[in-house]
């Protein structure tokens, strides 16, 4: 009977999911505040995640997900501090929503590379989350009239 632990009530759990998702919410409206250099305060990023809704929360993860493309896509080619500077930068984003000034040129320069690479379906790719929108400047240059 070992590794055996009794089902936790469903309360309880729910509360430590609501927990989890209230730690989550105040770090992404901390690290928005602070990104936005003082034009900010957190009671107004908290008032934008509101109003937003879940639309402005699909854009904001559509970044953090160009963001992680480029730290492991530059991951991938370093190697000793580099590579682990490129780690902490990821566990930066995914943990506490933190992109450094640097982390945002890396991925200004990963996305000019070929900025339709990130609009495309593919294997291992869905729609979901990803931009298809011809009014997107990166798509605007590449787009067909209709």
């Amino acid at each position: 009977m070992t590794d055996r632990h009794p089902d936790v009530p469903y309360a309880e759990g729910s509360a430590r999911l609501d927990a989890r998702r209230r730690a989550k919410e105040k770090c992404l409206v901390a690290a928005l505040a602070e990104r936005s250099r003082g034009a900010l305060t957190v009671d107004q990023v908290a008032e934008r995640l509101r109003v937003g809704g879940q639309e402005f929360r699909d854009f904001l993860h559509i970044g953090a997900v160009c963001i992680m493309d480029a730290l492991h896509h530059a991951r991938r080619a370093a190697e000793g501090a580099e590579r682990l500077r490129l780690r902490e930068a990821l566990d930066a984003l995914e943990d506490r929503h933190e992109v450094a000034d640097w982390v945002v040129d890396l991925t200004h320069a990963h996305l000019a590379t070929d900025p339709d690479a990130h609009f495309e379906t593919g294997p291992g790719r869905s729609d979901a989350g990803h931009c298809r929108s011809s009014s997107h400047p990166a798509r605007a240059r590449t787009a067909s009239p209709a």
